[in-house]
């Protein structure tokens, strides 16, 4: 069991040492990106309060509700990240989301609802499921199965970059967490004794600093430059050849630097050529011959 406290202990001070990294940014994190980590800090909380509790009769409860209300936090929170990629008006789902949150955790406070109490599983605590648990469940794997329908439907579909990029950045953040919570569950299904919430904890680590790293556009930027094959990488990767290995000289690179600042200013206005020359302050006609000079794709358009 010790060891199983270490995980929890170990994950907790990575959430708390990366809040600490990255404080400056906090303040321009979306709310959203703010419900999580705190969900997940109180998750992380929770989960040692519960070796605690696992060796002793009763007490317990209240802590293990206080997870269970969390994570929903969490799930709901991730959802409605998600929704703001797409061009959905999100004050209005808010309201009809903020109620059926309300509901579920509702039901976990009354007693005996979703959780009937509360019991030992050898090295943790556990629920013991009450009449309406069934409701928890729905509440926390409807959003965050809706969430990664979003944001691919995001991905593939929608022309806006920005929309585009944070799809990218919420699926890589969050794409591991569900990964381990699947393996979790096939060893327990198993039979294996697994300490599922100690490595979701760990795991959400790289969650928890993404959302928050990634609060601005230039560090969206920075983080899916990172990434294999996406079109940051190969323009970080570009940029960092001729300046690490300038045998085509000054000239060949400054118009590779040219190319590819033209590539992402024009990604980034959508295509709008009048919107992207005013950005780099030259003319339409000029920018025009660049994109045909340097043979840049996409779908441009003059307004």
């Amino acid at each position: 069991m010790q060891y199983l406290v270490l995980i929890s202990v170990l994950a907790l001070s990575l959430k708390l040492l990366a809040l600490w990294n990255i404080k400056g940014l906090i303040k321009k994190a979306s709310p959203f990106a703010l419900a999580i980590a705190i969900a997940f800090l109180v998750m992380n909380v929770c989960e040692l309060c519960g070796f605690y509790f696992a060796s002793r009769e009763g007490g317990g409860l209240p802590i293990l509700i206080t997870y269970y209300a969390a994570a929903v936090l969490a799930a709901f929170s991730m959802f409605a990240l998600a929704l703001q990629t797409t061009r959905l008006r999100t004050k209005h789902w808010l309201i009809p989301l903020a109620i059926l949150f309300c509901i579920i955790e509702a039901t976990l406070i009354v007693p005996g609802a979703a959780i009937a109490g509360i019991e030992s599983i050898g090295y943790s605590a556990t629920r013991i499921p009450g009449p309406l648990y069934i409701v928890v469940q729905v509440g926390m794997l409807l959003p965050l199965g809706s969430m990664f329908g979003l944001l691919l439907f995001t991905l593939f579909n929608s022309k806006r970059r920005e929309s585009v990029t944070k799809a990218k950045v919420y699926l890589f953040s969050f794409s591991p967490l569900a990964v381990v919570m699947i393996l979790v569950i096939i060893l327990m299904a198993l039979g294996l004794k697994v300490n599922a919430s100690g490595f979701i904890s760990l795991t959400v680590c790289l969650t928890m600093w993404v959302l928050l790293f990634a609060s601005n556009e230039r560090n969206q930027y920075l983080f899916l430059s990172f990434i294999p094959n996406t079109r940051e990488h190969r323009s970080v990767y570009s940029i960092a050849t001729n300046l690490a290995s300038p045998d085509n000289g000054l000239k060949q690179a400054l118009l590779e630097l040219e190319s590819r600042i033209i590539e992402e200013t024009l990604a980034k206005t959508d295509g709008n050529i009048t919107h992207a020359s005013e950005i780099l302050g030259i003319g339409r006609s000029t920018l025009s011959q660049k994109v045909t000079k340097f043979g840049i794709g996409g779908n441009y358009r003059e307004a």
